[in-house]
């Protein structure tokens, strides 16, 4: 029996003791008090029976409502942790990249120390021959230098062959 038929039940009893006291030579006033009491607590226990319904249909209806959210926060954490999934692959696969390529990257600088060994070789080479160049021409200066009057009178020598020598071939043409 649910709580409307039996608060139904109560008050029918309710009325039917009323009307055996009115039949037993009680005093109205008496009857009357005690059934409006009666009553009154019949309508008041009634009234909480109908508002404990509407707070039960309300609970079923506010968790229902929140059996919706802890299914859209179930199915979004399942969409979260498979696009997680998708990304820390993608970031494996980036960092196993990135690791290739800096390997390859001090391959190729390993490879770069010889050719840059090499320049810094060729560098001091280079140095050293400047060096000696500029030592030898220091030395030719200087010698030139001290040698210049000998070479100006070997140059005249030489200009006053070639005069000879041309008056001679003059001579001899004619």
């Amino acid at each position: 029996m649910d709580t409307g038929s039996r608060s139904t039940a109560c008050i029918s009893i309710h009325w039917t003791s009323l009307n055996k006291g009115f039949k037993s030579g009680k005093r109205g006033n008496e009857n009357f008090k005690e059934a409006s009491w009666v009553t009154i607590v019949y309508i008041s226990v009634a009234i909480v029976a109908i508002a404990i319904v509407v707070l039960i249909f309300y609970i079923i209806k506010t968790l229902k409502s929140v059996q919706g959210v802890v299914e859209q926060l179930g199915n979004t954490s399942s969409a979260v942790e498979k696009q997680l999934q998708g990304i820390t692959t993608e970031v494996d696969h980036l960092m196993k990249t990135t690791n290739r390529l800096a390997e390859d990257l001090e391959g190729k600088s390993e490879s770069l120390n010889g050719l840059f060994q090499t320049a810094d070789e060729l560098g001091k080479m280079s140095e050293k021959v400047n060096h000696s160049l500029q030592t030898i021409t220091n030395r030719a200066s200087v010698e030139a230098e001290r040698q210049a009057p000998q070479v100006s009178q070997f140059v005249q020598w030489g200009n006053a062959a070639i005069d000879l020598y041309a008056k001679w071939q003059k001579r001899k043409q004619s």
